[in-house]
């Protein structure tokens, strides 16, 4: 299959096709919203829409639904069946949304501008069942949610991430670290994964390093050596064996022509001691 926008894609999530066949989900600068049948020779179709950048697109399986966030500060629902139609629902946001991402069937957070983060049941759009803000002091860059509701992990521009729970679950505490520094300088944290089996996740930065933590004994389980350029993105297999890592410069040092090019996704395949959670002591 092939993706063609016509400004650059901003996020991207597996999915499926209206005939049922896996598909890549694609949202970009150009404001659309574009289902990719990975099997076919053509371009892939428009499914939605909105008034600026969409920065977050997700893949909810069992309503078979594509939920898009977007700098208009709305979040809207596609039918991915259905072509360019009107969305299932289209919710007003207090800010751009700047990170999106699912739990379970029917969990969203999205996290906005100003540091807002705002938890909903899709079943019921109306309203969020939690607003709060973010555990960091800066801009949010990334979150993740585990796939039990939980529990999220946020990051921030300043080189920082944050565990928080939901509902003070278990009576834990949120906490969180600074990460992603190099001697005086601070990078944003560019992107989140969490690992399928252990519990574990990953951090990827500017600083092009990727590192792994524990967040039960709130250690650093494993740093990689660094690539050659900004992670840009990252995630790992369903099974946990494998990490992706997307190295591409994220101008964060403005315009940098000598760091263009050499955009690669490196795989990595992963042992036990580089994901699993440390021993407590």
């Amino acid at each position: 299959g092939r993706a063609h926008h016509a400004a650059a894609a901003l996020s991207c999530c597996e999915g499926v096709s209206a005939g049922g066949t896996p598909a890549a989900v694609s949202g970009s600068l150009d404001r659309t919203v574009q289902c990719n049948d990975l099997g076919a020779e053509q371009q892939g179709n428009v499914i939605g829409r909105h008034d600026a950048a969409v920065r977050c697109v997700e893949f909810l399986r069992e309503p078979n639904m594509v939920v898009s966030g977007g700098w208009d500060a709305r979040v809207k629902a596609w039918d991915p069946r259905a072509g360019e139609a009107a969305p299932i629902f289209d919710v007003q946001q207090p800010g751009k949304v700047f990170a999106m991402d699912k739990s379970g069937s029917s969990g969203l957070l999205v996290g906005h501008a100003g540091r807002t983060l705002w938890l909903y049941d899709i079943r019921k759009m109306s309203e969020p069942k939690d607003e709060r803000m973010s555990s960091n002091s800066m801009q949010t860059r990334c979150v993740r949610m585990y796939e039990q509701g939980n529990c999220y992990v946020t990051g921030s521009i300043d080189g920082r991430v944050s565990v928080d729970y939901v509902d003070g679950q278990l009576g834990k505490k949120h906490f969180k670290f600074k990460c992603h520094r190099v001697e005086n300088r601070i990078y944003p944290v560019n992107a989140i994964a969490l690992h399928p089996v252990y519990g574990t996740f990953a951090t990827g930065g500017c600083d092009a390093k990727v590192m792994v933590w524990d967040p039960v004994n709130r250690k650093r389980v494993h740093v990689f050596p660094d690539f050659s350029n900004s992670v840009a993105s990252l995630d790992f297999s369903a099974d946990g064996s494998q990490l992706a890592v997307a190295v591409s410069y994220t101008f964060e040092d403005g315009d940098q022509p000598s760091r263009y090019g050499g955009d690669t996704v490196v795989v990595h395949t992963l042992s036990e001691n580089e994901v699993c959670r440390t021993k407590a002591h």
